[in-house]
C-alpha cells in the first residue's frame, strides 16, 4: 500500500555510513574548518570511497583525490572518525513506525515571511535571504528536516523552503509539512475534508518543488470532518505516491485514541507521530499525549520548545516585551506565560543555566530532548549564530532528577 520505488518517491536507501556523512558535512564544515580541509574537497572523492566498499567490500584505499585540484584527503579511517564524531553530535532516530531517521533537532520554518499563519503576520518574519541563512546553519549543524506548513505566510514558506532545496540538490533534506488551516477573512479555520487534505498537498508539493513529500502532517484536529475521511485522504496520498508518512499536530490524548481507533477499525493508515507544544512551561502532554506515543511506538517531535523565546530569560518580569520578537508579534499565543510570577521562575532558571556555562536556550532544548518520549524537537532560530544553542543542547545530558529539579525552577 505504501509507495516504496525511488520514481514515486525516492527513499534515499544508501549505506549508512554514506547517509551519515552527507547528513554532518555541513557541520564538519562549520567546526573543523581550521584544522582540515574544506567539505567540498572532501565530499565526492569519499562518498566514492564509501560507495565502493559498500559494493566490493574491499578496503578502503589509503588516499584519495586529485593534488592537482589542490584536493586534500586522508586516509579511510580519517573519514570514518570523522563521521562518526559528527553523528555523534547529531544523533538520529528512526520517526515513531515511519522507518524514517531523523535528526535529534529539526528546524522549524514558521517564522519565515511571518509568524505562523496570521495574516497580520505576513511580511514581518524572516526575510528571504535571512531565510536562506538560517536554512544553510541548520544544515550545517546536521539538521536532516525541514517543517513548515501550506498556511506560513500565506506560503511563502514553502516556496523559500523550494527555491532553496531546489538550488542544493539536497536529497538528504527531509520536508515536513502540514494541511488542514485555512486563513479566512474573520482569521483562523481548519478543514480536514478530503477535498482540502488532497489540494493542500498539491500545492505544498507545487510550491516546495517536489513530487513527494516526505511528512506530511493534519495542522490541527477538525471537529466538523470525521477523523475517518481525513485518514481516507491521507491514505490515498500514501498510495499514490505523494506523501512518505503521515503524522497530527496540536492533538488531544482524546483525539489522539479516537484516530487510532479509527484507523484500526476501517483498515487505514495510522498517524505515526505527533507534533505537539511541549517546553518547560507547557507540559499537559505529559499526562497523556507522551504515555500514548511511547506506549504506540508513535514519534513525538515538540515544537515551542522555547515557549517562543521566553525560555531564552530576555523577558523579563513588568517590562515591555522586546520590540520585534514572535511573541510581541503574537503575543495572544504565549498571555499564560507572560506572567510576572512566570517570568521569574525563567529567571531562576536562567540563573541555573549560567552556573552550568550554558545559556538557557539550549539548556531549554536540552529539557525537552532529554524525555524518554521525544524523538526530535522543532528549533526555530532567527538568525545563523543561534544554532549554537543547538550544539551546546546536544552536549548536555539531564537524568530524571535534574529535568524534575529544573521544572521545579518554572512551576
Amino acid at each position: 500500500m505504501l509507495p516504496r520505488t525511488r520514481s514515486d518517491c525516492p527513499i534515499r536507501e544508501r549505506p549508512a555510513a554514506v547517509r551519515c556523512y552527507l547528513g554532518v558535512v555541513g557541520f564538519y564544515r562549520a567546526a573543523l574548518r581550521p584544522w582540515a580541509p574544506e567539505p567540498s574537497d572532501l565530499a565526492r572523492p569519499r562518498e566514492a570511497a564509501f560507495r565502493e566498499s559498500a559494493r566490493s567490500k574491499a578496503r578502503c584505499p589509503a588516499r584519495v583525490g586529485d593534488t592537482s585540484s589542490g584536493v586534500i584527503a586522508g586516509d579511510c579511517g580519517v573519514v570514518i572518525v570523522v563521521a562518526v564524531l559528527l553523528c555523534a553530535v547529531m544523533r538520529r532516530r528512526t520517526l515513531g513506525g515511519t522507518g524514517i531517521d531523523v535528526s535529534a533537532v529539526l528546524f522549524g520554518g514558521g517564522t519565515i515571511g511571518g509568524i505562523g499563519s496570521a495574516r497580520e503576520t505576513w511580511g514581518k518574519g524572516l526575510t528571504d535571504d535571512v531565510a536562506v541563512a538560517v536554512l544553510e546553519a541548520a544544515a550545517d549543524v546536521g539538521i536532516n528536516v525541514v517543517d513548515t506548513a501550506n498556511t506560513y505566510a500565506g506560503g511563502h514558506s514553502e516556496e523559500v523552503i523550494g527555491a532553496w532545496l531546489a538550488r542544493r540538490h539536497d536529497e538528504e533534506m527531509l520536508v515536513a509539512t502540514k494541511v488542514g488551516a485555512v486563513v479566512g477573512a474573520d482569521g483562523l479555520g481548519v478543514s480536514l475534508t478530503r477535498e482540502a487534505v488532497l489540494r493542500g498537498a498539491a500545492e505544498s508539493r507545487s510550491r516546495l518543488g517536489r513530487d513527494c513529500i516526505d511528512l506530511y502532517l493534519s495542522h490541527a484536529p477538525d471537529d466538523s470532518t470525521p477523523v475517518g475521511e481525513t485518514l481516507e485522504a491521507f491514505a490515498e496520498l500514501l498510495e499514490a505516491g505523494s506523501v512518505r508518512a503521515i503524522g497530527a499536530c496540536n492533538v488531544t490524548e482524546a483525539q489522539l485514541v479516537d484516530a487510532l481507533a479509527t484507523a484500526d477499525r476501517l483498515g487505514l493508515p495510522r498517524y505515526q507521530w505527533v507534533q505537539n507544544e511541549y517546553n518547560l512551561l507547557s507540559r499537559d502532554d505529559e499526562a497523556g499525549v507522551l504515555p500514548l506515543c511511547m506506549a504506540e511506538s508513535i514519534g513525538y517531535t515538540p515544537h515551542s520548545v522555547l515557549a517562543g523565546g521566553i525560555l531564552t530569560g530576555r523577558f523579563l518580569p513588568d517590562a515591555p516585551l522586546p520590540t520585534g520578537s514572535a511573541v510581541a508579534l503574537r503575543p495572544e499565543l504565549h498571555a499564560d506565560h507572560l506572567t510576572s510570577d512566570v517570568l521569574r521562575g525563567v529567571q531562576q532558571f536562567a540563573s541555573a543555566a549560567e552556573r552550568r556555562a550554558i545559556s538557557p536556550a539550549a539548556l531549554a532544548l536540552a529539557w525537552v530532548i532529554s524525555h524518554e518520549g521525544v524523538t526530535a524537537a522543532l528549533v526555530a532560530p532567527r538568525r545563523p549564530d543561534q544554532f549554537n544553542m543547538v550544539r551546546d543542547a546536544l552536549s548536555v545530558t539531564l537524568d530524571t532528577d535534574q529535568r524534575a529539579e529544573l521544572a521545579a525552577l518554572v512551576a
